[in-house]
């Protein structure tokens, strides 16, 4: 109200100081134009506040995810590695395809042992091929969520210029 008040008295002034009077209705519509303006320039700003403020939310929400993509990763990695150690203790969420291969043959026969040894690795790498192809795959799909969030943002923005 006093900005208005303000707008009206400074159109005042500039009456009195000009040399040409106006009408009251080219006042009245300057008046009019000031106060549309004042108002859609208020919009804009309240616009641009909310439109922060999601962004702002939306990074908070993706700083939480890629944090707990990590820990998740970093898990993991942690239950590979684990496996390396201790391959004949099973972890508890890995899912079982196949048997475990037989226990060891007597360690005086070497030539029984050699090709326990090798289903033994092989096994181990197909496993850690699965745990590298899973922790792609959610990278993958973090890459595209950030992208479309990305996509999101720019169309906003963009609608946002046009207002």
């Amino acid at each position: 109200v006093s900005e208005g008040f303000a707008l009206t008295a400074a159109t005042e002034a500039e009456i009195a100081t000009s040399e040409c009077p106006e009408s009251p209705a080219e006042l009245a519509v300057k008046q009019r134009a000031s106060e549309v303006s004042q108002r859609m320039s208020s919009r804009h700003l309240d616009l641009i506040r909310d439109l922060s403020a999601r962004n702002k939310e939306k990074e908070d929400q993706q700083r939480r995810e890629e944090l707990r993509s990590r820990k998740r990763e970093q898990l993991q990695r942690e239950r590979v590695s684990q496996r390396q150690r201790s391959p004949a203790v099973p972890a508890p969420l890995a899912p079982i395809e196949s048997p475990l291969p037989p226990a060891p043959p007597d360690e005086s026969s070497s030539k029984d042992r050699r090709p326990w040894r090798a289903r033994c690795n092989s096994d181990i790498g197909r496993r850690q091929e699965e745990v590298i192809r899973n922790l792609q795959q959610a990278k993958q799909v973090e890459r595209e969520k950030k992208e479309n969030d990305r996509l999101k943002r720019q169309w906003q923005a963009h609608k946002a210029k046009s207002y």
